[in-house]
């Protein structure tokens, strides 16, 4: 218990310590996501009350506004004092980690304990007014209850709460919505292989549905009624308009994002993109991205995802910090041949720093 004191204090030290690191006035140093995030916010997202239209409100979940809004309110709007709950919230997540890792690993609970606490990862993103940090508290709490579920007879309450952080981490992100029915088979077989009776299996798996449904239910229901559509938010399109097929055609034209956005905007002047529907709207971005990339090869296509994925998965984690940031760099976006960003980082000496 003492070696749980000590690291879960070290966790929470780290994290506190690096956001006062950042210095003060830290509202004026918000960027991109962080700044939709801490706006959309003060602005009373998602309540009923909000001056933004609901066309905005369907490109993002509710579940993070929320909870800035909630801590904004125990807060009376201190930036600080709202990063310092969310760094003991991410110190309870490293304690959740390593007891989902104990039910295997029992040998190694302290060392992913430890890692967890010191994790750069999570430090950084601690620091900063993003969904990431509350999502994986959520995603953390689903794995280790699945876990419960799993290897404990009480199979019904776990499956409950499994399905409800689930169903949580959904409402703060789409990205885990698919995990509501590609886990119902792995389920099934675990728990028949584990001798469980065939209706308690159905009733607990019924409870997961229903509990993973839940929280979003609402926004689901009204997109059905009045989009004709299953899909919890109209961001695809976006994300294909303005970040994937950009990207490609860097690469694929030589070209700067810039130039490629201009590309995607002239191809959608000659497309109906005023509609009020929201989602017709990402339909025809989609469409327009997908005629755009018509005849670009499989072999370009998966030599720019594979180059992204190698970008994400290899980068360190401090490229994410601000002051890191802050330091003159040439953007990957704008260069489209990596190795030409790469000879201009090493080489430049306005960059060395």
């Amino acid at each position: 218990m003492n070696w749980l004191f000590i690291i879960f204090l070290l966790s929470l030290l780290l994290r506190i310590t690096y956001i006062v690191l950042q210095g003060s006035n830290l509202e004026s140093k918000l960027m991109e996501d962080e700044l939709l995030y801490w706006t959309w916010s003060l602005r009373g997202a998602y309540t009923g009350n909000s001056d933004l239209e609901e066309k905005e409100l369907l490109e993002r979940m509710p579940g993070a506004f929320y909870y800035y809004q909630l801590l904004l309110y125990i807060t009376s709007n201190k930036i600080n004092s709202i990063l310092y709950i969310q760094a003991l919230i991410d110190s309870a997540t490293c304690l959740i980690i390593a007891k989902a890792v104990k039910k295997f690993f029992p040998e190694n609970f302290l060392k992913v304990y430890f890692f967890a606490a010191i994790s750069p990862l999570m430090l950084i993103m601690t620091s900063q007014t993003l969904a990431e940090t509350l999502f994986l508290f959520l995603f953390s709490l689903f794995l280790l209850f699945s876990i419960f579920a799993i290897y404990s007879r009480k199979i019904y309450i776990h499956f409950f709460l499994s399905g409800f952080f689930l169903g949580l981490t959904i409402f703060v992100k789409t990205i885990t919505f698919p995990l509501i029915f590609l886990l119902l088979l792995p389920f099934i077989i675990i728990l028949f292989t584990k001798k469980h009776k065939i209706l308690n299996i159905i009733l607990a798996l019924l409870l997961f549905f229903i509990s993973a449904i839940t929280p979003i239910s609402s926004r689901l229901i009204n997109n059905i009624k009045e989009y004709n559509t299953f899909s919890l938010t109209n961001q695809i399109g976006t994300h294909l308009a303005y970040w994937v097929t950009p990207a490609i055609l860097c690469y694929t034209n030589n070209i700067n994002r810039d130039q490629a956005i201009e590309i995607v905007n002239r191809e959608l002047l000659k497309n109906n993109i005023s509609e009020n529907n929201a989602f017709t709207n990402s339909k025809v971005l989609t469409k327009t991205s997908l005629y755009i990339l018509k005849d670009i090869t499989y072999t370009d296509l998966a030599y720019v995802w594979v180059r992204a994925g190698l970008l994400n998965l290899l980068s360190p984690s401090i490229l994410l910090d601000k002051k890191v940031r802050d330091l003159p760099h040439p953007s990957f976006y704008s260069i489209s041949d990596p190795l030409e960003w790469l000879k201009k980082l090493f080489f430049e000496s306005k960059y060395h720093k």
